[in-house]
């Protein structure tokens, strides 16, 4: 039975993602938009988009639409998502900017999350996190320890949403830079690893599984514990080796 979790405001000019989940994903699957086909998914990518403000994309239970920036006319349009007889639609209700002689009041913070605009330099709001990119060249063991400053560490991407938010920004910015996060494999010895994020010594099992198709790609010789955004393939997750002199990158603290 198919799925779809909608990420980000429904407001103009935002960023909107719809993320259809797919228990058993064979084959193909596709987005469709008032019943005309925008993409076919295959294993390991999907078809382009025509528009130029839709990115399409997918892991191995997920295709994604990102929307960037949603506009009004978007307003009642229904998305469907098809996998062989199964399918599942969402229609997307857009609020207008609305501009009133009111004083403007002051805005509730919810506490669990920045309000926007409240991170310090060098931190950026992104999404609902504070985060701070670096374009160092280092390994990923050295990654876990440069994120120094009070109260930093290795960015954690908890929900699918941030890690969305993230990627979506990391391909805007077009670096070709790869960047470590805060997720690690623990256990190299399970046939199927045992990912968690670190942060502050704590380590927090993953509540879902978004590295690109055929990842993560590891033995218990190899060691490939680290996990980083992947410049060469649309900033998906990739599992690589921690120190080996051979896979270096950036990498993104949160605070």
């Amino acid at each position: 039975m198919l799925s779809i979790i909608v990420q980000g405001p429904l407001e103009v000019d935002s960023t909107l993602i719809l993320s259809c989940i797919i228990p058993n994903f064979t084959g193909a699957a596709a987005w469709s938009k008032e019943n005309i086909a925008e993409t076919t998914c295959f294993n390991d990518f999907c078809i382009p988009s025509r528009h130029q403000n839709y990115t399409f994309s997918r892991n191995t239970s997920d295709i994604f639409v990102t929307i960037d920036p949603l506009s009004i006319s978007e307003n009642g349009t229904t998305w469907t998502c098809y996998h062989g007889e199964d399918s599942t639609s969402y229609t997307v209700f857009v609020q207008p900017s609305i501009t009133t002689n009111q004083p403007p009041t002051e805005p509730s913070i919810p506490t669990n999350q920045p309000p926007t605009g409240s991170c310090q330099e060098p931190y950026q709001n992104i999404g609902k996190g504070c985060y701070s990119i670096h374009d160092d060249n280092i390994s990923g063991d050295e990654a876990f320890a440069s994120c120094t400053d009070p109260g930093a560490y290795l960015a954690n991407f908890e929900t699918l949403e941030e890690a969305m938010f993230m990627k979506v920004f990391l391909q805007k910015n077009k670096t070709g830079i790869s960047y470590f996060v805060g997720g690690r494999n623990v256990n190299r010895y399970l046939s199927s690893g045992d990912w968690r994020w670190i942060k502050h010594g704590n380590a927090t099992k993953m509540t879902y599984f978004a590295f690109a198709p055929g990842q993560p790609s590891w033995s218990a010789e190899k060691g490939e514990d680290c996990m980083f955004f992947y410049a060469n393939d649309r900033y998906n997750f990739y599992n690589v080796m921690c120190d080996n002199g051979h896979f270096l990158g950036g990498f993104i603290c949160e605070i």
